[in-house]
């Protein structure tokens, strides 16, 4: 998940999209409470957060703070996300804005324009033709899950046995140190 918030902070929609294409949760948050679609708001990631906005991302989630991603995106002056959430949130259409009066502040300005083009879609998307390449593709995905399961259970283990073995040590320089303060 870790890699789903640093990717999303980078900007980095390939790494985005394969996390979410491997079945990473769109609405997990960090420790903080912040999705990734918030970490894009706040870094200004407008193609990383359009992904996320349409891979359905839930826009009612809040902060440990109470912030939801449309309350970063206003705070962070972010309004081409604001009006991809308006449209999202709104999908009717819009009449095409008229011309700015020289009365509208540059924000005023800047809500009016029409929100970025759609990123193309990411490369990592399969092209598959038939089922039998989706379901070649669906083996490959389980196998690599399956793969990175045993990997973060073999790291869990090594970890473990550090603590254990710092946790030794610990216990041996306690010991030490309530010897020679007897002494």
């Amino acid at each position: 998940m870790d890699l789903l918030f640093n990717a999303a902070k980078a900007g980095d929609l390939e790494t985005v999209s394969t996390q979410i294409y491997n079945g990473v949760d769109v609405n997990v948050t960090d420790q903080d409470g912040y999705t990734a679609i918030m970490w894009a708001a706040v870094r200004g990631h407008i193609d990383v957060f359009q992904f996320l906005l349409d891979a359905g991302t839930d826009l009612t989630i809040e902060t440990d703070d109470g912030w939801k991603v449309s309350d970063i995106a206003k705070n962070w002056n972010q309004t081409s996300m604001l009006e991809l959430l308006h449209n999202k949130q709104n999908p009717t259409v819009q009449p095409p804005p008229t011309p700015a009066s020289n009365n509208q502040s540059v924000v005023q300005q800047t809500a009016l324009a029409p929100p970025p083009p759609t990123p193309p879609a990411a490369a990592t998307t399969p092209a598959a033709t038939n089922s039998d390449d989706v379901q070649k593709l669906r083996d490959d995905i389980a196998s690599m899950k399956e793969d990175l399961r045993k990997e973060l259970k073999a790291l869990g283990e090594r970890l473990s046995a550090k603590v254990s073995t710092i946790e030794r040590k610990l216990a041996q320089i306690h010991k030490i140190l309530q010897e020679q303060n007897s002494n």
